[in-house]
């Protein structure tokens, strides 16, 4: 075997090792293409999401039998064409009260803003006829995204028979309490400063100014030569002068 026959075989043997990192190296190109769009379309997708409207259908019962109706948008933006659908089957004290019934449920909401709660009363209910039969409420959401058009279907099943021993102050608001009580602070201020500025504080004022009498020890006017009440002169020259 000759030099030139060696040359060309170690040629080919590069060659055909080149051929197959090139060829590697295009399927690894290729597999790291793949995961990039899936990668970008997740992300896209997450950000997308982070956009969505999110809405939502609550029972709350701030009072003792009292059922309210929370509706409320947790999305970053806002929704609109809300449409509801309820299947309730509740022991209602009057005949009148229905979730089902309620206007905002009838016809809907055409706007819901990010970060809007809309708290709807209902009615009173006999919690002692309460069971698995006669305490299931189900809503049926159905809304648009203001932000891209796209609709979103959302179900909510409430079961009453597990806010059994629930303390009605849970649905109470912490920011509503602390709004109520920083109100209540401000009217206690502003009672007390119209006091002040009242009989008391013309009082206040009138002390001010006023001196007490060296003689009888009444209160006279700060420039008064003489006591109205005991009728001496309080200057000294005439102290011992008489009316």
């Amino acid at each position: 075997m000759d030099i030139i026959s060696i040359i060309q075989g170690v040629s080919a043997l590069v060659i055909m090792a080149a051929t197959i990192c090139l060829a590697i190296a295009t399927v690894c190109l290729a597999i790291f293409n793949l995961w990039y769009i899936k990668l970008s379309k997740s992300m896209l997708d997450e950000m997308k999401s982070t956009r969505d409207p999110s809405v939502f259908a609550d029972i709350e019962l701030p009072e003792k039998n009292y059922i309210q109706l929370s509706i409320g948008n947790t999305g970053v933006s806002s929704a609109k064409n809300i449409k509801f659908t309820v299947d309730e089957n509740l022991p209602w004290f009057s005949d009148t009260d229905s979730i089902k019934n309620l206007p905002i449920v009838k016809n809907g909401i055409p706007y819901l803003s990010s970060g809007r709660i809309l708290k709807i009363s209902v009615g009173h209910v006999n919690w002692k006829k309460i069971n698995k039969t006669k305490g299931i409420v189900k809503i049926n959401l159905e809304y648009e995204s203001e932000f891209n058009g796209e609709k979103y279907y959302r179900e909510n099943i409430i079961d009453l028979t597990q806010y059994g021993g629930v303390r009605f102050d849970s649905f109470h608001s912490t920011g509503e309490s602390v709004a109520r009580a920083i109100r209540d602070a401000e009217r206690t201020r502003s009672s007390e400063k119209r006091l002040e500025k009242g009989p008391r504080g013309l009082a206040l004022m009138e002390n001010f100014n006023k001196k007490d009498c060296p003689i009888c020890g009444e209160k006279i006017p700060q420039k008064a030569k003489k006591c109205p009440q005991c009728h001496e002169f309080i200057d000294s020259s005439d102290k011992n002068k008489k009316n």
